[in-house]
């Protein structure tokens, strides 16, 4: 029917000719529009495919930077914390503090920074235990040379001065110990007097001024009788601090090389993306250059033959 359509002179084409070329025109031209339409979003994604490569070979590029940034930042500190050691060898003082290297070596920075600490307390226990060793002493015989004697009024008249003395040791110590002048003013009244002829506050001054030496005496008999035990809890913070700092490093590595694995995977897919970019845009090219000249014949088919061509089918 359709061959007879067109073959037809458009004039003497009588209405269901008319709707058919019609039908079939419409049909062409809604071909040629879908076909342009998927020319035009692969044409899109192959010129956006330059600027998709040059973003994951940029992002490559920076994943590996991370890689041997983070390796280049441990050589460094190692480096640093190796210094300072020597500095502090040499000069009995520590190095200056440190400055952080953004956001993706954070946790290292705070894993190396706590380490550093749980070694800093590992080394200075003994210091603090000897401290604390003559500062006991110290406090033992204040009490025994001085605090008792003037305690039970053991000094005479005569000797006034060595009662001055002692109560001089016992209000210093005191004063180191945190105690307030009113205190230290009111003990050493009481024991300028003699003891029944003190009053009810001078006896309270004075128990409270042996308490404040008396706590202070205990606090320090278990710091160094607990020693063992410190040394003990100091070395296993020092292990904990070791292995968390290694799995910051893990952790630091393992992100650094995923992402540049991911980085790697995404230039790897883009060589057959482009290709399968400029295959689908060959073939879309050609099949909308089909339909097109499929539309323009069809075009000059539907106006129907010349005058000529219609007496040669006459004939």
């Amino acid at each position: 029917m359709l061959p007879h359509s067109i073959r037809t002179a458009a004039a003497e084409r009588h209405d269901y000719q008319v709707q058919m070329i019609g039908k079939v025109m419409e049909v062409l031209i809604s071909l040629e529009a879908a076909r342009a339409s998927v020319l035009r979003e692969v044409e899109a994604r192959f010129e956006a495919f330059p600027e998709e490569k040059a973003t994951a070979k940029a992002s490559h590029t920076a994943s590996v930077e991370r890689v041997v940034a983070a390796s280049d930042f441990r050589m460094e500190k190692e480096a640093a914390r190796k210094e300072a050691e020597r500095c502090r060898d040499r000069h009995g003082r520590g190095s200056g503090g440190e400055r952080g290297r953004g956001r993706g070596f954070r946790q290292v920075a705070l894993a190396e920074r706590a380490l550093i600490g749980a070694r800093e307390k590992v080394k200075s226990l003994d210091g603090e235990h000897a401290s604390a060793e003559a500062e006991k002493i110290e406090l033992e015989d204040l009490i025994r040379k001085h605090f008792e004697p003037l305690k039970a009024g053991a000094f005479t008249g005569m000797q006034w001065r060595q009662r001055d003395r002692c109560i001089i040791e016992v209000s210093e110590a005191l004063e180191k110990l945190g105690a307030e002048e009113s205190l230290r003013t009111a003990m050493a009244n009481a024991f300028r007097r003699k003891t029944r002829d003190n009053t009810k506050f001078s006896h309270v001054s004075v128990k409270y001024g042996e308490e404040i030496i008396t706590k202070r005496l205990a606090t320090l008999e278990e710091e160094v009788d607990g020693y063992e035990d410190e040394k003990h809890r100091r070395d296993q913070a020092l292990r904990h601090a070791a292995a968390s700092l290694e799995a910051a490093r893990r952790a630091q590595d393992k992100g650094a090389t995923a992402a540049r694995g991911e980085a790697e995977v995404a230039v790897a897919v883009l060589e057959p993306k482009g290709a399968s970019s400029a295959a689908l845009l060959k073939r879309a090219r050609a099949e909308l250059n089909e339909v097109q000249q499929c539309l323009a014949r069809f075009r000059v088919l539907s106006a129907g033959p010349r005058r000529k061509e219609l007496t040669e089918y006459a004939a």
